[in-house]
Formats: C-alpha cells, structure tokens, sequence
C-alpha cells in the first residue's frame, strides 16, 4: 500500500542517518588500490633488479676486465723497457704490474669472486747463435775464443688472467725484449718494436731469476723487480757468418710465426734489411717452439747481457781473457802497461778476479778493476833472448785457467 507523505520523509532521514538502511554494502576500491599498487611496484622493482644483474652487472665487470688488460699490456710494454735500460745501462727500474681487476662496489647486488691472476717466469729455454764466429778486428792477433756454438739459458713472463666476463682477455707475454699478448691458439701480436736485430746490431737479452705472484683473490699490484747481472754499457763483439751458411738465432718461443714475422717486419731484406727468414719450427723444449732467424751474410756487432727478475739468479762467472794489449817491439828496460780483460759467457767484462801475469821468471797477480781489467807494469830486462813471451791467465767457471799470451820483441 502506499506511504503517506510523513511516513516517506522519516523513511528517507533514517537511511541518512544509517547508510546501510534502504541499500546494499558495497566494497570501498580505494582500500583495494593501494595493496595492489605496492604489489605491482615491489614486482617491477624485481624485474629491474633481475635485469640489472643478468646484463648490467657482467657488462660493468667485462669493462672492469677490458680496463685491467689493458693496464696489464702497459705494464708489460714498461717492463720491457725495463729489462732494456737494465741490459744496456746497468739500470734497475722496478716495473708495477696489476695481478687483479677491481670490481664496483655493489651493496645489493651478486659480483664475481676477485679474479685470481698470474704473474710468473715460464720456461726456462735456450738461445742459440749458430753458423756465427768472433771476428777480432781489434786485435788479429788474438786467436780464441773462435766459435759462437753457444747456448744461453733464459726464461720468458707470463701474465695469465682469470677473468670472470671478459672471454678475449689473452695472456701477456713478454719474450725477447718483445711485449706480446696470446691467445689460447697462440696467435699474438706485438706490443712494441722488437729490439733483437737492429740494422746490422744483435742484441740479445737472457732473462734469469723465478718469479711467480698472485693476486690471492684480491685486486692490487705486485713490482716486478729487476737487476743486471751480466751487463757491459757499450760493449760489444764483432761477429760475422761462418762459411756459405747464414747467421741464425734461435730462441724459445710460444708466439706463432706470423706474429714474429709482423715484429720483424721493418727489418726484412725485402725492406732493406738483414732478416732473411723467419720461421717457427714446434719440438723445443718443455713444450715451447723455436723462432728461427736468419740474417743476410755479413758482419755483425753482437751485444748479450743477461737480467735478473725475482729471484734465484747466479752470478757470471769467468770464461775467457782478451788481451787488449797487443804483440808488439818494446825496449829495453823501458815500462809498458799489458792489460787484459775477463770476460764471462756473455762477452760482458767481470770485475774482482785475480789474474796472474808470468814474464821472464816473474809472477805478479793482479786484481780486475770496475771495468773489469787487469794491468801489469811490464819492464823488460836488457839480457835474455830477443823475443819475450807474457802469459796472463785467470780461473774460469769451468774450473781451469785460461790463459792469453802476448809476444813482446825486445829492442836495444
């Protein structure tokens, strides 16, 4: 039936007054917006988070990486200078190298383990001067020591990376003189000029000593420390092909041919100069192959030192005597100096070493001095025979005396 007037309005009061009278409840979607919208920014914030360390995070340690190896090659290329300046001057210049990349500091994200590398020696190998003999021009009346059939123990450096992103990150190597850096295949490529053959100058660097340092899964440095243990500033010997066969080099390597052939280009005979062929021949020892370089026929002046880097590296020792005073006419009861030279394996002058000079009955004993030689005052007597014979001699490392004799015609 139908309401009266009075009767709707207090009808429509009360539901004022009670919203739940004359309606149905209904859920209120603001309540419902905020939990839904957190849900929905905690799930893109995993997702950022997701992406950032499945692309972002590698990307920034390969750069880390690249970063590293690089400093790693400048290293090598200073430490090869390095060796230079201690193998032409007597220099000793320590050389930083970074066993470690360092990584970006992350607080809420996964970084990989410090990467563990390598520094080390490898080898040791041997070099070998072949088909070579001395050609003592300053003195032609020396006779020995004649043929250069010697061998040379060295070593190479090696730096190994273990890098957790960056897949091209190849050792450095430093061999001869020559920084390179390799790849697992043994393709390198030089880092610097290589200083073995130099227009018609011979250097060749024997490096001694063990070294092996890493980082101990931290970033950092280690100094690569090095000494000059056979070195002599500006000596050097003449030496010069021996019959049809050419003067060959023949040292360790792990490098593959073609980038030996890049480092010698510039010294090629097609170039204009003495390199005639450069080859790598595989069976060296401990698993090394063999650089092969044959130089055009010619003299040459022929410079060998020897470097030490870390630790265990001997001493030279003795080899042979150069006498640089030569046969000559002296007169009676006038003083002449006779010097000689000790020189060791390297054709390097090695000081303190007693030589013993002999003449008409006489022994005196004579100390090498800082240029390695020794000097006798020799005055002949005015009786006896015409021709006077001096004989120098000093112990060598292969436990004998090796003694020099020097003619004097005595004058009245």
């Amino acid at each position: 039936m139908r309401r009266e007037p009075r009767e709707r309005a207090d009808a429509y009061f009360r539901s004022r007054r009670d919203p739940s009278a004359g309606m149905k409840p209904r859920l209120d979607d603001r309540a419902v917006a905020v939990p839904l919208a957190a849900v929905l920014a905690i799930g893109f914030l995993l997702v950022a988070a997701a992406t950032y360390q499945v692309s972002v995070v590698p990307a920034e340690t390969a750069a880390s990486e690249y970063e590293h190896s690089v400093d790693v090659r400048e290293s090598f290329v200073e430490a090869a200078d390095a060796v230079d300046r201690s193998a032409t001057d007597g220099t000793v210049a320590p050389t930083s190298v970074p066993i470690g990349p360092r990584y970006p500091f992350r607080a809420y994200f996964v970084g990989p383990a410090p990467a563990d590398g390598r520094l080390e020696t490898v080898g040791p190998g041997t070099i070998e001067i072949q088909n070579a003999s001395y050609r003592w021009s300053e003195n032609p009346d020396f006779d020995g020591p004649v043929g250069l059939e010697r061998e040379y123990e060295t070593a190479g450096l090696r730096y190994e990376p273990d890098y957790a992103e960056y897949a091209i990150g190849a050792e450095t190597r430093l061999e001869h003189g020559v920084p390179m850096r390799r790849s697992p295949s043994g393709s390198g490529i030089a880092l610097a000029d290589q200083s073995l053959i130099d227009g018609s100058s011979i250097s060749l660097i024997a490096l001694d000593g063990s070294i092996s340092r890493s980082g101990g899964g931290s970033a950092g440095s280690t100094t690569l420390s090095n000494r000059p243990v056979s070195v002599d500033k500006g000596t050097s010997v003449t030496v010069e092909s021996d019959g049809s066969d050419p003067l060959t080099l023949v040292l360790p390597t792990r490098l593959d041919e073609s980038a030996w052939n890049r480092s010698f280009r510039g010294e090629l005979t097609e170039n204009g100069g003495n390199v005639a062929n450069v080859a790598v021949v595989s069976g060296g020892a401990g698993g090394a192959d063999r650089l092969r370089v044959e130089l055009a026929p010619g003299t040459y002046d022929l410079s060998l030192a020897r470097v030490a880097v870390g630790d265990g590296a001997a001493e030279p020792e003795p080899e042979y005597l150069y006498p640089v005073t030569q046969n000559q006419s002296v007169r009676a009861g006038s003083t002449v100096p006779v010097s000689v030279e000790v020189r060791d394996g390297y054709d390097n002058r090695v000081t303190g070493v007693d030589v013993t000079f002999s003449v008409e009955g006489e022994n005196r004993t004579v100390t090498t001095d800082e240029s390695g030689a020794a000097t006798y005052e020799y005055t002949p007597s005015d009786s006896g025979s015409e021709t006077r014979l001096l004989t120098a001699r000093a112990p060598t490392a292969a436990g004998v005396e090796a003694p020099v004799e020097i003619t004097f015609t005595v004058v009245s």
